[in-house]
Formats: structure tokens, sequence, C-alpha cells
């Protein structure tokens, strides 16, 4: 069981892109622990950082400096 507050099994996973590993891991931790929204609250005010949330039901969420794939035309056939 969680502990109070602990939000860990909203989402499926937390990437983060930054230039050093061992902030980059501590910062995963944070959408596990605080939930995607808050967690990109916080991404998106660091300039060096930039993330990938994928949330329980397969929903994708990017930080300001990440966009989205776009889709090939025969993706989209």
């Amino acid at each position: 069981m969680a502990p109070p507050g602990c939000v860990v099994g909203l989402l499926r996973s937390a990437t983060v892109i930054g230039p050093y590993a061992t902030r980059t891991d501590g910062l995963s931790k944070t959408a596990f622990v605080l939930g995607p929204e808050k967690a990109m609250e916080i991404y998106n005010r660091i300039d060096d950082i930039d993330a990938i949330i994928v949330k329980l039901d397969g929903t994708v969420v990017y930080s300001k400096g990440m966009q989205k794939p776009k889709q090939s035309a025969a993706a989209q056939q």
C-alpha cells in the first residue's frame, strides 16, 4: 500500500531528459509521487530538462520542450 499522499499507480512511465542522469532519475520519481499533472508543472519550470509521461489510460503528456510526433501519411490511412 502506498503512503498517504502518494499517487503511485496513476501512470505507466515517466521519462525525463536532461544533462545529468542523477538529476533526471530523481525528477522522474516526482511524477510517481506527486502525480503527472503536478510533476509536469515542475518539469515545465526547469529550463534544461524535458519529460514525457504516459498515464495509465495510455494518454501521453509532453513537457513544453517536447512535441507530439507527427503521424506519417501511411499511419493515418
